[in-house]
């Protein structure tokens, strides 16, 4: 699609970001739906954030996506929350409606919908290592899909308490999680850090769901990689942004081209 000056831009922001395959699959999205929009990613220091912020405030924006480190600190600048976000505590995607800014989470989804098209059972007890700005909505997902059993573990122990204490979940100390892994048959991983120095073997009778994307096959037994909670959480916003349904298939071949 050609750009024009009618062009409105739609965001993702985070630190870091140059790995992100958002723009190339909603930049596809926009163009075979014939959406005047064109989709940029911006890295944006700690520092730096407020600023940018009241600066994308004061220009027409189509949409915005949000993601580490700043799913919580986006909070405060948005006008409304949807309901999920309100219980969620964090967002990803803002809808800009009537000028106001409302805030979304649509994580919970890409969650969802990666449980149930790899057909895990919803009586999976779940261990949640990291207790980041995706946690809550990591959480949230697994709730909706009837999960009951979920505990958290993190290295810095006071956010995990607070997150232990907004879902009602199980909290390990970080100092015993290993010795406790056993217990699980669901393991996810929301930190940066490999799954393979969070565990000390991979088990055939444990599934490990890593919020990571990497290109290619991870050689382990019953590993989910972060790509289809990547897609349908990118789907959702789309249709957040757009109120059309998201060309899921055209989104899917653009992030693996």
């Amino acid at each position: 699609m050609e750009i024009t000056a009618k062009t409105l831009p739609t965001f993702i922001i985070g630190n870091p970001i140059s790995h992100s395959k958002s723009p190339v699959f909603q930049n596809a999205a926009f163009n075979h739906c014939n959406i005047n929009s064109v989709y940029l990613a911006i890295n944006i220091e700690k520092n730096d954030f407020e600023a940018v912020i009241a600066g994308l405030k004061k220009i027409n924006i189509f949409g915005m996506n949000i993601t580490i480190p700043y799913k919580v600190d986006i909070l405060k600048y948005v006008d409304e929350l949807s309901e999920d976000a309100k219980l969620i505590g964090a967002v990803n995607t803002i809808e800009v409606l009537n000028g106001n800014w409302v805030g979304h989470n649509t994580d919970w989804y890409g969650v969802y919908k990666t449980l149930e098209l790899n057909k895990l059972s919803p009586s999976q007890d779940c261990l949640i290592i990291g207790a980041g700005g995706a946690t809550n909505g990591v959480i949230y997902g697994l709730q909706q899909y009837g999960v009951k059993n979920i505990a958290i573990t993190n290295r810095t122990k006071d956010k995990a308490e607070l997150i232990k204490d907004q879902f009602n979940i199980d909290l390990i100390d970080f100092e015993e999680y290993k010795s406790k892994i056993k217990n699980y048959s669901l393991i996810i991983n929301t930190t940066s850090i490999d799954f393979n120095k969070l565990v000390d073997s991979f088990l055939e009778d444990k599934t490990y769901f890593d919020l990571k994307y990497y290109s290619g096959k991870i050689d382990m037994p019953n590993y989910i990689d972060g790509k289809i909670m990547l897609l349908y959480q990118g789907a959702k916003a789309f249709e957040i942004w757009t109120k059309q349904e998201a060309p899921i298939e055209i989104m899917q071949k653009a992030m693996e081209g």
